[in-house]
């Protein structure tokens, strides 16, 4: 954790992991960005 600081930080997931994410967005009422790595080249 980060002891109630703010901060940002980086998962990295595959699409059988997408609902598991969706689920903890929910309930930890945060937002997500989704950034495909292949629109960084």
């Amino acid at each position: 954790g980060r002891a109630g600081k703010n901060g940002k930080a980086i998962t990295i997931f595959n699409q059988q992991q997408m609902k598991q994410l969706k689920v903890i967005q929910t309930n930890t009422n945060m937002e997500f960005i989704n950034i495909d790595p292949n629109s960084l080249d």
